[in-house]
């Protein structure tokens, strides 16, 4: 299965070394065909075993892509050879710095694009700021469910 994620970099974060932790396990079995695109290249947080291209090679890719915020989600909408469109909300931007609402949760709400939650809690938060409900939960980048929902 082709999988892919969009970053702003892969450098020391939490969700980095998940994300790296998972995909890199991902990759181990030849069946699965793992990226991530990277906005700014920098020194990854851990080894990555899978290709790690600029996001100008996004065009490019056929599969299941999972975005990591507002701005990558953005970007993901855009490509049209994307397959199965993803929302990994990691954090909840709109609570931590100042965002516009409606094109916000006019985003979110976009019929293309599948969210996936962190946590239960952040579930219940999600659709309540977008009345839109999330397709599953997934922890820490957990590669079993994570390849679950993208397979649906």
């Amino acid at each position: 299965m082709n999988i892919a994620a969009i970053v702003k970099n892969l450098g020391p974060s939490q969700c980095n070394f998940f994300l790296t932790k998972e995909f890199n396990k991902l990759s181990e079995k030849s069946e699965n065909s793992c990226t991530v695109f990277v906005n700014d290249p920098t020194v990854p947080v851990l080894d990555p075993s899978f290709s790690c291209p600029v996001v100008a090679f996004l065009p490019h890719f056929k599969g299941a892509c999972i975005s990591t915020d507002i701005y990558t989600t953005q970007q993901m909408l855009k490509n049209s050879s994307i397959t199965n469109k993803f929302f990994y909300v990691w954090d909840m931007e709109w609570i931590i710095k100042r965002m516009d609402y409606n094109s916000t949760v006019d985003l979110m709400r976009n019929e293309s694009l599948k969210i996936i939650a962190r946590s239960k809690s952040h579930a219940e938060v999600i659709s309540n700021f977008c009345n839109k409900q999330v397709c599953g939960v997934v922890d820490n980048w957990e590669s079993s469910k994570l390849l679950e929902l993208t397979r649906k």
